[in-house]
C-alpha cells in the first residue's frame, strides 16, 4: 500500500499527475485543489491513497493530508466512492465543507457534482459527529503535519494489509494509542502495534 509519493512531477493536468519517483512515474489521480496548488518547480510530496478493486489499483493524492482525511471519511458514506469524493473535493475546499456538514447546510451539499437530497442528507448524518476534531484542527493542519486520528487510520490501513483481523488491529491500536503519547508517527504506531500482535494474524 502506497501512503506517500515524493518526486518530480513530470505530467499534469487537471485531475491528474505522473510523479517521477526513481525513474518510476506514479500516475496518480487528484482533485483540482490540489492541482490548483501545486509548486511550479521543485519535488512534490503527496499524501496518497491506494484504492485497490479487484485487479485495478488507482492512486489518489492530496498536498495536504487534511483533504485525503475528508476523501476517506466521505467513502464512509452510502453511496459515495472514490471517484465521487474526489469530485466534490475539486468542487470545495475541505473547511467549507466541513462548515456546510457541521450546520447541516443542504442546499450547499446539493450544489456540489453528483450530490442529490439523500446523499446530502446521509453525508450529514453519518460525518457530522466525525468532522467535530477535524473541523477544530483543520485550520492548523498541514501535509508536514498529521492528525492523531489520521495516523491511527494510516496504520490501520496499513496492518488489514498485512492479513490481521479488524477487531485484532483495533484492539492493538486502543492499546498503543492509549499508553501514550499524544502525537505518535504512524511509523511508531505500526511498530508498537507489530510488537504486541507478535505476529498472530487472528485471535
Amino acid at each position: 500500500m502506497i501512503g506517500r509519493l515524493v518526486g518530480e512531477a513530470v505530467e499534469r493536468a487537471p485531475g491528474r499527475l505522473v510523479i517521477d519517483v526513481a525513474g518510476v512515474g506514479y500516475e496518480v489521480l487528484i482533485s483540482l485543489n490540489t492541482y490548483a496548488a501545486l509548486p511550479a518547480a521543485g519535488p512534490v510530496e503527496l499524501a496518497v491513497h491506494t484504492h485497490v478493486r479487484e485487479s485495478e489499483i488507482t492512486l489518489y493524492g492530496f498536498l495536504e493530508r487534511r483533504e485525503r482525511r475528508m476523501f476517506r471519511l466521505l467513502q464512509n458514506v452510502s453511496g459515495i466512492g472514490p471517484k465521487m469524493a474526489l469530485g466534490i473535493l475539486s468542487q470545495i475546499p475541505v473547511e467549507p465543507l466541513v462548515d456546510a456538514i457541521q450546520r447541516r447546510d443542504l442546499s450547499r451539499l446539493v450544489a456540489l457534482p453528483g450530490v442529490g437530497k439523500k446523499t446530502a442528507e446521509r453525508i450529514v448524518t453519518e460525518l457530522s459527529d466525525k468532522l467535530n476534531a477535524l473541523g477544530t484542527e483543520a485550520a492548523g493542519l498541514s501535509a508536514a503535519g498529521s492528525p492523531p486520528g489520521d495516523s491511527r487510520e494510516d496504520a490501520r490501513l496499513a496492518l488489514l494489509s498485512l492479513g490481521y483481523k479488524e477487531s485484532v488491529v483495533n484492539r492493538a491500536l486502543d492499546d498503543v494509542l492509549a499508553a501514550g503519547p499524544e502525537r505518535q508517527a504512524v511509523e511508531e504506531i505500526l511498530r508498537r502495534s507489530l510488537q504486541q500482535l507478535g505476529g498472530r494474524k487472528a485471535l
